[in-house]
């Protein structure tokens, strides 16, 4: 064989074993990615099912919290109070005998467990000065709150005018309404804590350097549904600067506008804002004579979502929707969806800031603004109505107050408040006779719903 041959001979076998060894080393890859895919799909399985298992230990863990607090309060013989439309708990009430056995009506609610705070006052027997709210079933100062809803209006206006000639004013509450609208903006409902934590104490600081501020003066007697006794120990018990009450009311707008944008579609985005308002307005800094001033907030989802407070009407009339707080577009009123969807984060927002519990909170400088009697009252004015004078926006607002909070519900009242929501999503929706009623049947699959995930037995 010529020289010539045996190279090409040489070339030719290198060429195959080159060859060759692309392919081995081609099919070791795809074994290689192969196996990293395999053991990433056991891994996501491994991680899907330990959730699987903490959420099923989380719901095992709550319904038998439920379980032992039931057997706790039978075994108290705890007496069922007669039916009435409720007034909040007040400190240990004598034992009342058992009255007969009537249908299920809300009851008394018992005492929620006690922060070291102090608690708002008792609510008091509502009153009018025109006597267009004098029903019963109407809560306490439902009539204050549209009024002070008008002073913040009055408010607004007389500030406009002084920054209307006031540049220094101006400037000053365009640069603080600025740095408030940044922050604000920079709220998320995706579970980023410390990003909301971190705003929040923007906000705080934003008011702090608002009540130092040499502006003009401003009674919060005019915005408080009930004033306070001046407090010797209470920081403020005099005017306060008007930028701050300006703030403050800027910031509730905020709150009540984020409610009805975000929680109406993503109704658990009313929690983290219903955080955030509770712990601006509950902090003792920022209260007068003692007193939050949350009712700044308050009037606006009283004139909003009026249902709240025991107002009733008629879906249907003009009067009816008035009373409801339905929007109205130019003379239009707006659709049904787009008065639903307004209730529904309305309400939720209302149960985010009723429900929280301050039981374990030891700060004495954060205390809860508004306590957990005001969602249990809203809770009985809605039940007892007649069924002649249900609405749909009831159940719409029912709904909302009850969805993702149960458990918080029971937390704070025990067994009584799972008697309350098998009246809320059994009693009442039989009561209304209107099984094709959209707003009716969310009530009956919320309840199918919470049997189903949580195993919470309210039919039975």
């Amino acid at each position: 064989m010529s020289r010539p041959d045996v190279e090409e001979l040489h070339r030719q076998e290198l060429q195959a074993a080159k060859l060759e060894h692309d392919r081995v080393r081609e099919t070791a890859l795809r074994e290689l990615e192969l196996h990293r895919l395999r053991e990433e799909e056991a891994e996501a399985r491994f991680v899907a099912q330990q959730e699987v298992e903490r959420v099923r230990l989380e719901a095992s863990c709550a319904l038998e919290a439920v379980r032992l607090r039931e057997a706790e309060n039978a075994a108290k013989r705890i007496p069922v109070l007669p039916p009435r439309i409720l007034t909040p708990p007040a400190p240990p009430p004598a034992p009342v005998p058992p009255p007969p056995v009537q249908q299920p009506v809300l009851q008394q609610p018992p005492p929620p467990p006690s922060p070291q705070q102090p608690v708002l006052p008792p609510v008091q027997k509502p009153t009018s000065t025109n006597g267009s709210l004098q029903s019963s079933h109407i809560l306490p100062h439902t009539e204050r709150y549209t009024q002070i809803h008008q002073k913040l209006k009055e408010m607004r206006r007389f500030v406009n005018g002084k920054l209307a000639t006031d540049t220094a004013l101006r400037k000053k509450f365009g640069d603080l309404r600025r740095k408030v609208n940044m922050t604000l903006g920079q709220l998320t409902y995706n579970g980023d804590a410390r990003r909301n934590l971190r705003a929040r104490d923007t906000i705080a600081d934003i008011l702090r350097e608002s009540l130092s501020s040499n502006y003009p003066d401003f009674d919060p007697a005019q915005v408080v549904a009930v004033v306070p006794e001046r407090n010797p120990s209470a920081k403020y018990n005099d005017d306060v600067s008007i930028m701050f009450i300006w703030l403050l009311n800027y910031f509730a707008k905020y709150i009540v506008s984020q409610l009805i944008e975000e929680a109406s579609s993503q109704p658990l985005a009313a929690d983290p804002i219903g955080i955030l308002a509770v712990s601006i307005f509950g902090r003792r800094e920022f209260s007068w004579r003692h007193q939050p001033l949350i009712d700044i907030l308050i009037c606006k989802l009283r004139v909003f979502c009026p249902v709240l407070w025991g107002i009733r009407g008629n879906d249907e009339t003009e009067q009816g929707r008035t009373a409801l707080g339905w929007k109205r577009e130019g003379s239009n009123w707006v659709t049904q969806q787009v008065h639903g969807n307004r209730m529904t984060g309305l309400a939720a927002g209302y149960a985010a800031l009723s429900l929280r519990n301050f039981a374990n909170v030891k700060s004495t400088e954060i205390y809860s603004p508004w306590h957990p009697t005001h969602y249990w009252q809203t809770l009985a004015v809605i039940l007892n109505t007649p069924t002649d004078q249900i609405s749909s926006t009831q159940f719409l607002v029912l709904r909302s107050l009850i969805e993702n909070y149960e458990l918080k519900f029971m937390n704070i009242y025990g067994s009584a408040a799972r008697a309350v929501l098998r009246v809320a999503l059994v009693d009442f929706p039989a009561k209304a006779g209107r099984q094709s009623d959209e707003a009716v049947q969310s009530l009956i699959v919320l309840a199918d719903k919470l049997e189903k995930e949580t195993g919470l037995q309210l039919r039975s």
